[in-house]
């Protein structure tokens, strides 16, 4: 089935897919696919098509630096 690649690819980041065992979008680009919350422990297991989030869009109020947000 073909997908459509979005036209401002540069503003968006793929490879984001869903974990069937923790029901949750996690970014599959890490050789181990990150640590699962499920309890039985493990990698999540990807079980989805590729999503395309947006990067950093202009005028957000994204977490910066990788720290939570601490405020309203």
């Amino acid at each position: 089935m073909p997908v459509q690649i979005p036209e401002a690819a540069n503003t968006t980041q793929n490879n984001w897919r869903f974990c069937v065992r923790c029901l949750s979008l996690f970014w599959n680009g890490r050789r181990d696919n990150g640590h699962c919350p499920h309890p039985a422990g493990g990698a999540h297991q990807a079980m989805s098509w590729d999503f395309y989030l947006p990067a950093d869009p202009e005028g957000s109020v994204n977490q910066r630096l990788g720290q939570f947000p601490t405020g309203p």
